[in-house]
């Protein structure tokens, strides 16, 4: 019931339902929007009386001025791979839905349930080789239990607005379907911080761009609050696999996709790249849980529209159950990110990290 709210709740933000009823709800939201508005500037101005605490190891904080979706979780990933064959990593994140105070710190880890960690945490561990990742609230402490165990740089994720920790380095990370997220602040558009914040952005990733004069009117755009280097990324498919994680091409395959993800458009689009026939859909809220009687009734109805498989993402796939049988075997698109504006402004910026990284080690 709470999903479905914040489904009908966005789709009113984004124009997609009109009429005078909706235009009082956008009115309510808006008013609600500058008590958020305030309450994050106040949140700001008080941390100006506030010293963030410095830790012993390199962080790196990778966030957005808008709520969810612009791709942090494949690019953190990239950023990762590129740091961990010089140093020692670790990625810390609160973990979405996680309330209590606790601060736990785990090694790479397929098995891991995911309910432990959070859908996004649990990619994490899947997917790093060494390394740790770091799950809580507090990520100053995090940090501090990352550097005993012998980390030398820490990748802050979601970490635009934690203002405990010291950053070192910050990236920052906007979509290109909507850098300012319908320029209102929560609930009335998508914004969760002033856009003047993009100041602090050591770089500046452009996601979703795929022309490059839309990435050059973007970041004509951000000078207006920024002029850090930025680079123009794409989603890109980097693996299909089934349920027992071995890998399978599908090209003209009809299939039933479901997804609980922020901008379900971005993946339904690089299905259409791949040259997938959806026949049908299911599309949940961000971060929501499909239960197994959901499942299994949206398996029935796909495969008598004549779908062969069902398809999710990453995200998806790890609150799954695999020993539920249902009608449709379930493929997962894994997606990984690929720069192709600004390669040399990428190259420069890693080229720094790493300098500075072996300068914070000395």
């Amino acid at each position: 019931m709470k999903h479905n709210f914040f489904l009908r709740i966005t789709s009113i933000i984004k124009g997609e339902k009109r009429g005078i009823g909706y235009s009082f709800i956008l009115f309510f939201l808006y008013l609600v929007s500058l008590l958020f508005k305030s309450s994050v500037w106040f949140h700001q101005w008080l941390y100006h009386f506030f010293l963030p605490k410095r830790v012993p190891v390199y962080v790196i904080s990778i966030g957005n001025i808008v709520a969810g979706g612009t791709g942090k979780t494949p690019f953190t990933l990239m950023l990762a791979g590129c740091l961990d064959k010089l140093f020692s990593i670790a990625i810390l994140t609160r973990g979405y839905g996680r309330n209590n105070s606790s601060a736990v710190l785990l090694k790479p880890d397929k098995n891991i349930f995911w309910k432990k960690v959070g859908d996004e945490p649990k990619i994490f561990l899947t997917h790093m080789k060494k390394g740790w990742v770091g799950v809580g609230k507090d990520r100053v402490l995090l940090a501090k239990k990352a550097y005993q165990k012998g980390a030398q740089v820490a990748i802050l994720d979601d970490g635009m607005q934690y203002r405990h920790l010291k950053k070192d380095y910050s990236i920052t990370i906007v979509d290109a379907t909507d850098p300012f997220g319908h320029h209102y602040f929560l609930p009335r558009g998508f914004l969760r911080d002033f856009p003047t914040s993009l100041q602090m952005s050591d770089l500046i990733v452009i996601n979703n761009v795929f022309e490059e004069e839309k990435f050059l009117q973007i970041q004509k755009d951000l000078r207006a609050y920024s002029h850090a280097p930025c680079i123009g990324m794409v989603p890109v498919v980097s693996r299909m696999e089934d349920q027992n994680h071995q890998k399978i091409f599908l090209s003209n395959s009809p299939v039933g996709v479901f997804c609980a993800i922020a901008h379900p458009e971005h993946f339904l689009a690089l299905l259409k790249k791949e040259k997938i026939d959806v026949v049908t859909k299911k599309i949940l809220a961000d971060h929501a849980e499909i239960s197994f009687q959901e499942l299994s009734a949206f398996a029935e109805h796909a495969r008598n529209l004549g779908a062969r498989y069902l398809m999710c993402t990453e995200k998806d796939r790890v609150k799954l159950n695999s020993q539920q049988s249902i009608a449709l075997p379930v493929i997962t698109l894994q997606i990984k990110s690929q720069i192709i504006f600004g390669n040399e402004n990428w190259e420069k910026q890693l080229e720094k990290i790493v300098e500075n990284i072996n300068n914070s080690l000395k």
